[in-house]
């Protein structure tokens, strides 16, 4: 996107023209092929704003394609919503050094895929609980040793892993290219859904450069910029697989004989509600992308920013699943069938993903111990 026109349409038409083709691949073949195609078509990286103008727009163009991808392939769409939010994390808070400048400008260059490494086994699934600790016996070459419980395409992210690390009790993050990075992978990650991307947990050892540490600490970058923006476009990934659902039902709906007035007229209002629902997920999601510049320390009654943001994930994943599973109501058989040109089978299995990709159950309980059961007026 950094020297693209127009980005969605562009993107729209990438797609556009891997459809045709799309039910003859694998879940991995398509979406790698998505990606591929994004980044001949310089798609992969931001148009970032530059520092103090507001990240609305960019992060607009990028959820409206992460929804685009989505309607085609949930895998792909989750990749990008995932680079992304790691690519505008350094567009945003890298740049400030000779040598971070250096590595974005190749990134930008190469159209590389950023992999996060920020979860870490033993922690719960808290990223602001590392207990890694880095090795600063070597002044030129620091050390890093760090298990993740799962990294996403790593072997596919050639420029560079995120990971964060507690130095002098505060945490920091390392922009590790991929050649300081020694990766020890465990068994490939059998998920129910979204098969199209290689999951596996990784022993990781690190020897980088001290310039590679980010400059502001990472609980600040991780509250500007990391959550709300990869809340944001999970939001829009999970909306596109619900568009994709209703745009099977439409098809049903559109083909019914009539001679099946009486079932027409149930489906019809059920579609109806289906809509309505996924009017108000896409309401939310431009809310939020609205409210990313706002000044959140104004914020009243304890509803600040971060709360909202997972409000947007517990409360989107729950209204997307429940559009797909309502879908699958209307269309029958053929939603349930494997393959075919109705099923709903990838759809349902990668969007049941939205739950526990971070357990709702745990971002609940954790606004519920910050706002203490506040209710926020309009």
């Amino acid at each position: 996107m950094d020297d693209v026109a127009d980005p969605v349409t562009t993107c729209e038409s990438l797609l556009a023209s891997i459809r045709e083709t799309a039910p003859t691949l694998s879940d991995r073949e398509l979406s790698d092929t998505i990606l591929a195609r994004l980044a001949e078509a310089r798609l992969l990286w931001p148009a970032a704003p530059v520092a103090g103008q507001p990240l609305a727009p960019t992060l607009r163009s990028a959820a409206r394609m992460t929804y685009r991808i989505a309607e085609l392939s949930g895998s792909a769409a989750l990749s990008y919503a995932m680079h992304l939010s790691q690519a505008l994390t350094l567009e945003r808070h890298a740049t400030d050094t000779p040598y971070l400048a250096a590595q974005l400008e190749r990134f930008r260059a190469e159209q590389s895929l950023i992999a996060s490494g920020t979860s870490e086994k033993g922690v719960g699934g808290d990223i602001f609980g590392t207990r890694c600790t880095i090795d600063r016996g070597d002044p030129d070459r620091y050390t890093l040793v760090k298990e993740s419980p799962n990294i996403s395409y790593l072997a596919q992210a050639a420029a560079a892993v995120l990971v964060d690390a507690e130095e002098r009790r505060s945490q920091v993050l390392i922009l590790a290219r991929q050649d300081d990075v020694e990766a020890t992978s465990g068994r490939v990650a059998e998920f129910m859904g979204m098969k199209g991307i290689d999951n596996r947990p990784f022993a990781l050892q690190l020897r980088f450069r001290p310039e590679a540490i980010l400059t502001e600490k990472f609980p600040a970058i991780a509250r500007a910029t990391m959550t709300p923006v990869i809340h944001i476009l999970w939001a829009a990934l999970w909306s596109g697989l619900a568009s994709h659902a209703l745009s099977l039902c439409k098809r049903v709906v559109g083909g019914m004989s009539a001679d099946e007035k009486a079932i027409r007229a149930v489906v019809s209002f059920q579609l109806s509600a289906l809509i309505d629902r996924h009017y108000t997920l896409n309401a939310l999601i431009r809310d939020a992308i609205r409210d990313v510049d706002e000044p959140h320390d104004a914020m009243v009654a304890g509803m600040n920013w971060s709360a909202n943001v997972k409000r947007l994930k517990t409360v989107g994943s729950d209204t997307a699943t429940d559009i797909c599973l309502g879908a699958l109501e209307i269309v029958g058989m053929p939603g349930y069938a494997e393959a075919g040109p109705l099923s709903l089978s990838t759809v349902i299995r990668d969007v049941l993903s939205s739950k526990v990709m971070i357990s709702n159950y745990r971002l609940i309980d954790s606004n519920a111990a910050t706002e203490r059961y506040l209710t926020q007026d309009i």
